[in-house]
């Protein structure tokens, strides 16, 4: 019965590779070029309204955190706990 799946599994994985290789060969033709990408992008710039300046972070109110001490209480363990 182990000699089912030891020829079964990797013939799966044929199978499949050679499915998602077809898949990905016709989704290759329909792929656009970065010459239709930045046409597309000068249309959308002319038709928005010029857009406010970001913020700065350095004008937003933050807070200044000390940085956490170091826990002496904690010890490395030595050795992998086998549970």
């Amino acid at each position: 019965m182990s000699w089912l799946l030891v020829g079964l599994i990797p013939g799966l994985l044929m199978v499949a590779t050679f499915g998602l290789q077809r898949l990905e060969a016709g989704l290759q033709r329909d792929t656009v070029s970065a010459t239709d990408v930045a046409k597309f992008l000068e249309q959308v710039g002319a038709q928005t309204s010029p857009q406010k300046a970001p913020v700065r972070a350095s004008t937003l109110p933050v807070r200044n955190y000390p940085p956490a001490a170091v826990n002496t209480e904690f010890q490395r363990t030595r050795h992998a706990d086998r549970v």
